[in-house]
């Protein structure tokens, strides 16, 4: 009796959840001006509203307010409120899950310190239970077309915060919905390990695909997460980017231009957007890649990456033991930003900064100010890796020497 109830529930759960992308069949009409809320659920200009309290987490100065209706909205000001709008209406637009959400330029609260806090994104809280937040890497839609597409899409808008913090699951009546929540880090450009938002410049100077290896995109991406990456596909990349182009200039253009951005501003973006587009349309006419032959260039890294994460597997499992034996315990978040910044670091290094390398080195090792280890008591020595490797290989491949020869305080392979 217990098993079939236990069945039942499970049964239910997987009912509930919703999927994660839906055919958006009127993507060419949709009102990317207004998105989700479209224009009558929008705050009425020159409103006043209640305030309740004052969020003091995130980048950016936040209020939670209510309205005259009295839905509840949480609001965001400086300079992440208009990118987090723009990108929410690309990606609702192409078809995935987003809040509804505005972009105010005048608005006023009573009973607050500050009545007058300037333009902010107004997001609506009262219409969904906002649930535990999910991570790209752990959600019922791993290995999907569907959820490659939707971080390809986050990489086209440069958005460099893929956090889990920044994702949560809404429930709405009977359904759970995947959403990807926080999109403020999104319009300029991706740096290790914090990049730029809403700025059209840095935007314009990065592309969005480098090419293809071993059947894997090779994205024009410089931030953290590089983990999430791995294994999207030229044909996701396609897939995404078609949806994207379906959408018309004057679409695009209203995206921008609902999230407060000037005409020659939101114009500049849609310029380069498509251009990033037209990147990811190529793709489609691109070969099938090789296999590299044995020993080349990509198998002597695929080793000494396999041997770098075994050594920072054994470290790791040997902090938490102590944590553990100490009655601390170990934080699954911070277990998995050390894990993400290791593979971040482990995933494109030829292509990596000496100083990423030893931030990411230093967080592994548990230094949250990124001192990497020197010798000195860090329990990750990347060259000890190289000489020691499980197939007894005392080689490690100039590009890996290259790294770490070079004023990061760790030795190459003697």
């Amino acid at each position: 009796m217990l098993a079939l109830g236990l069945l039942a529930a499970t049964i239910l759960t997987a009912e509930a959840v919703a999927p994660l992308w839906v055919e958006p069949k009127d993507l060419e009409s949709r009102d990317l001006l207004h998105g989700a809320g479209g224009e009558k659920g929008a705050p009425r200009p020159g409103e006043e509203l209640r305030f309740e309290s004052k969020e003091t987490k995130g980048h950016s100065a936040g209020y939670y307010v209510f309205g005259a209706d009295g839905r509840k909205w949480k609001v965001k000001t400086g300079n992440e409120a208009s990118s987090e709008v723009a990108a929410s209406r690309l990606l609702w637009a192409i078809g995935y899950r987003q809040p509804v959400l505005y972009y105010v330029p005048e608005w006023r609260m009573t009973g607050a310190p500050d009545p007058h806090p300037g333009p902010g994104r107004f997001r609506l809280v009262s219409d969904h239970d906002s649930k535990d937040p999910w991570a790209f890497d752990d959600n019922p839609f791993v290995g999907t077309r569907q959820l490659h597409g939707l971080v390809a899409a986050n990489l086209l808008l440069n958005n460099w915060d893929l956090a889990a913090s920044n994702n949560r699951i809404y429930e709405v009546g009977k359904e759970l919905r995947y959403v990807v929540q926080d999109l403020g880090g999104s319009l300029g450009k991706t740096r290790w390990p914090i990049g730029s938002r809403n700025d059209i410049e840095d935007f314009e100077s990065q592309d969005f695909v480098r090419g293809v290896e071993r059947g894997r995109v090779l994205f024009d991406y410089h931030a953290r997460h590089k983990h999430l990456l791995r294994g999207i596909a030229p044909d996701d990349v396609v897939w995404v980017c078609r949806l994207m182009a379906r959408l018309s200039d004057r679409q695009l253009a209203d995206a921008f231009r609902g999230a407060g951005y000037a005409d020659d501003v939101a114009a500049r973006y849609v310029r380069k957007l498509r251009a990033k587009i037209a990147q990811g349309l190529a793709l489609e006419k691109h070969p099938p890649a090789d296999a590299e032959p044995a020993g080349g260039i990509g198998a002597r890294s695929e080793r000494r990456r396999d041997r770098l994460r075994a050594v920072a597997d054994r470290n790791d499992g040997s902090r938490r033991a102590e944590r553990y034996r100490d009655g601390r315990g170990a934080a699954d978040d911070e277990v998995r930003a050390r894990e993400g910044l290791l593979a971040d670091a482990l995933d494109d290094d030829r292509h990596l900064d000496t100083d990423d390398l030893r931030v990411a080195v230093g967080v592994v090792n548990g230094h949250d100010d990124g001192r990497a280890a020197d010798g000195g008591g860090g329990d990750l020595d990347l060259g000890r890796v190289c000489r020691h490797g499980s197939e007894g290989e005392d080689e490690c491949g100039e590009d890996n020497e290259r790294s770490l020869d070079h004023g990061t305080g760790l030795q190459a392979p003697k």
